[in-house]
């Protein structure tokens, strides 16, 4: 395009600077978006969960009429870690509330009991401090959230080792979790370890509180884990049938599906909607440039006559399309250089005033 038809695409647009801001507009909302529900699909459904190896991580529960997430005892966590060929260690989480006392305003807290090794097994990093460690099952420790870490302490570094109470017990916090935290148990404040043995639910097969996560074993898949697993619950339902006569089968997925839920087919469709959108949006616009160029058969046919190329009066129409935006760009810009001009000469005359 030469400098003169440069100058002939901006004409039309400063004699119509409502249709360039309408155009502008609609693209941008658009564009806008579908950014913005793409980047909630990626941080969702696409993107790894930031722990080790996610792949090889899963969870299970028992299938009852009624509910396929029913949790486990104690007993059947045993027997599944016990009789299983396909995992190689197993976690159990469970939600736990606590109100937290002392210093400060009390407050009750979303926690989260986690068996020693369960940091060990999915490998889930903390922000500061350290995580909950094997040997820590017997120690009333504790790990703050991140939001927890920035509401409650100011994001002070030296709010690890300091003592919190909760429920009445005092605990330590040895650790901040990562903003990025996942976990079962949703909007956690706080994750401390808990002790099988010394749970008074141990030996109460029909009593299920425990959600877990596993890690496959080398060479293991989920198909293979599903098998193993099904074969253990249906040995449980033979063998206990006051606490398993019910259980139909055994759930299996992994644990980024779980933690994902139902979520991932209402963000997909969503997308697909402001995609829709997106097209709807272009061809309304395509519809008004239509519109726009029947006004102008007249002066497009002058061109024509005057000897102007079929394809450079296409190119003159699409010029206008994008010089508008470099038109607006450097308007802008000519507007911000007058405000700190403004502002130099005030600030030197009110210095040659104070002189």
């Amino acid at each position: 395009m030469t400098l003169t038809d440069f100058r002939h695409v901006l004409r039309p647009w400063r004699r119509q600077p409502a249709f360039a801001a309408c155009v502008i507009g609609v693209l941008a909302l658009a564009v806008g978006a579908n950014t913005a529900m793409y980047t909630l699909v990626e941080t969702i459904v696409l993107r790894p969960l930031p722990l080790s190896e996610p792949d090889r991580l899963l969870t299970f529960s028992i299938v009852r009429p009624g509910t396929d997430r029913q949790p486990l005892s104690l007993p059947d966590l045993a027997d599944f870690a016990l009789s299983n060929r396909t995992l190689e260690r197993i976690a159990s989480v469970f939600g736990w509330s606590a109100n937290l006392t002392g210093a400060g305003d009390a407050e009750r807290l979303t926690a989260m009991r986690v068996s020693a090794n369960y940091f060990d097994l999915t490998g889930a990093r903390v922000h500061l401090g350290r995580a909950i460690q094997p040997d820590d099952e017997q120690r009333a420790v504790a790990l703050l959230s991140h939001g927890m870490w920035q509401r409650r302490f100011g994001e002070r570094t030296d709010a690890v080792g300091t003592p919190i109470v909760l429920n009445g017990e005092t605990f330590t916090v040895v650790g901040i979790l990562r903003p990025d935290f996942v976990s079962l148990v949703r909007d956690v404040d706080l994750v401390v370890p808990y002790s099988p043995v010394a749970d008074v639910r141990r030996g109460n097969r029909a009593q299920g509180f425990l959600r877990v996560i596993a890690r496959l074993k080398t060479g293991a898949t989920d198909a293979q884990a599903a098998e193993d697993l099904t074969a253990i619950g249906r040995r449980l339902r033979d063998e206990y049938p006051d606490s398993h006569g019910t259980d139909t089968a055994v759930r299996v997925a992994r644990l980024h599906d779980e933690i994902s839920g139902k979520s991932a087919p209402m963000l997909w469709m969503l997308l697909g909607a402001v995609v829709v959108v997106m097209l709807v949006a272009c061809a309304n616009l395509a519809n008004l440039f239509l519109v726009r160029a029947t006004t102008r058969r007249r002066e497009l046919a002058v061109r024509i006559a005057l000897g102007a190329s079929r394809w450079r009066t296409v190119g003159h129409v699409l010029g206008e399309a994008v010089t508008r935006r470099i038109e607006i760009a450097e308007k802008r810009g000519r507007q911000s250089a007058c405000v700190v001009a403004d502002a130099r000469k005030k600030t030197a005359g009110q210095k040659n005033a104070n002189s």
